[in-house]
């Protein structure tokens, strides 16, 4: 059951590739590069989680058949206007992991769209019906859906106050539980976005064991400083 939440976000404010877009000035794409997560902004006893991200190939797919989703489609085209890094892995400390990626815009207006989207209910609704049924599409198509009995999803925005810098923050949560054999056993995420003038420094952690409480601030404050720098203050 273990998914990255932060991929269900780049399938809607972000262009789908983990590299630079074609075309993309250098500098953006040094910046994106710049931003991304390091195993050296973590404390000590944290490493590397190979694989602990990615988007999954129906999303595009459920995002145009899902009602509540539909009126974000714009931000796709929005998305691939600029350019994108993502950290090679995910990071852990054997408890949470935390993945990053950066998405830098031409302009602070092509950051403010989907920014402005993400703090608002209307795109938590649209979450939660796209990750149900990503997760129902995955489970069918690798033939454990007879295993589960149900699958449940909860989003709700929340209001992250990490003193780290950039231009504003915004941030969701979930939980997904899923029964299988009789047994019940839930995953819960929390994502984080903070803009950084016309880029978007977004965050996503998952634990399999309770909430997420610990976000990490001096790493996400590392990463913030980064990307500020490279875009020029």
């Amino acid at each position: 059951m273990r998914r990255s939440f932060v991929a269900l976000i780049v399938g809607i404010i972000a262009a789908s590739t983990a590299t630079a877009a074609l075309g993309a000035p250098a500098a953006d794409a040094a910046a994106a590069k710049a931003g991304v997560l390091r195993l050296q902004d973590f404390p000590s006893g944290w490493a590397p989680k190979p694989g602990s991200g990615g988007a999954s190939s129906t999303e595009s797919k459920l995002i145009t058949k899902i009602p509540s989703c539909k009126q974000f489609l714009p931000l796709l085209a929005n998305g691939k206007t600029g350019t994108k890094a993502a950290s090679p892995s995910g990071f852990t400390d054997g408890v949470t992991i935390v993945s990053n990626a950066v998405h830098v815009y031409p302009t602070v207006k092509g950051a403010l769209k989907p920014f402005t989207a993400f703090q608002g209910s209307a795109l938590s609704a649209c979450f939660q019906r796209l990750l149900k049924a990503d997760l129902e599409a995955n489970l069918a198509s690798s033939g454990h859906a007879s295993q589960v009995q149900n699958v449940a999803v909860a989003v709700q925005p929340v209001t992250p106050a990490l003193d780290v810098g950039g231009d504003g923050q915004a941030g969701f949560s979930a939980t997904v539980t899923a029964t299988a054999s009789g047994v019940q056993q839930s995953v819960y995420f929390e994502d984080v976005i903070v803009r950084v003038g016309r880029a978007l420094d977004t965050f996503s952690y998952e634990n399999d064991s309770s909430p997420v409480s610990d976000t990490e601030a001096s790493a996400v404050a590392a990463s913030v400083s980064r990307l500020q720098t490279a875009l020029g203050g």
